[in-house]
Order: structure tokens, then C-alpha cells, then sequence
């Protein structure tokens, strides 16, 4: 059995409905013209995973930081800090910055 996710107590929430976004380990930077897949998933009020969830990436910055068409990965533009974080319906991740380096 998977414990709760602290703070997620009490909620009404269904299995299929996700309470928080994961981003596991965002790339502290990244180069100018890479792409970088960012992996992340959705949860439910239990901890597990959202399988299906239609996560997706949000850039803060677009000029400095891309996201890919399909929107699973990031892609340097130009160099300096670049703010990104996933997003599913109305419910966003935190928000993690990933700097551009110059090639």
C-alpha cells in the first residue's frame, strides 16, 4: 500500500483525479539548441501514478527555453534562465529554472 502524500489528507478527490505534478530530475542546464525529454507524471491522492494524465509542459520563458510540439521535452533557445513546469487541466507543478548555456 502507498502512503498518502503528505499534505493530501481529507481530500475527495477520485483515483483518476491528479493532486500533484512530479518532474523528476530537471536538468540544472542545458545548451543551446539541445532538447532534453523531462519526465513527469501526474498523481493521485494516494501517491500513484496517473498513467494516462495528459501532462504537459509549460515554458515561463519561451525565447530563452522552448518545449517541443508534443510538449514532453525542452529545448535551448538562447542563452540564460530559463523557467519551465508541467502542467495537467488546471493544476501546475512548481516551478524549476534551467539555465541555457552558450554553445
Amino acid at each position: 500500500m502507498t502512503a498518502g502524500l503528505p499534505g493530501c489528507t481529507g481530500l475527495t478527490s477520485g483515483d483518476s483525479d491528479p493532486v500533484v505534478i512530479e518532474i523528476i530530475n530537471p536538468p540544472p542546464a542545458i545548451g543551446v539548441n539541445d532538447t532534453v525529454t523531462i519526465r513527469m507524471r501526474a498523481l493521485n491522492r494516494n501517491g500513484d501514478s496517473i498513467p494516462d494524465a495528459p501532462v504537459r509542459l509549460i515554458s515561463e520563458n519561451p525565447d530563452t527555453l522552448g518545449i517541443t510540439a508534443d510538449s514532453t521535452a525542452i529545448i535551448g533557445r538562447i542563452p540564460g534562465p530559463g523557467r519551465f513546469l508541467a502542467a495537467v487541466g488546471n493544476l501546475n507543478s512548481q516551478t524549476f529554472t534551467t539555465t541555457v548555456t552558450a554553445p
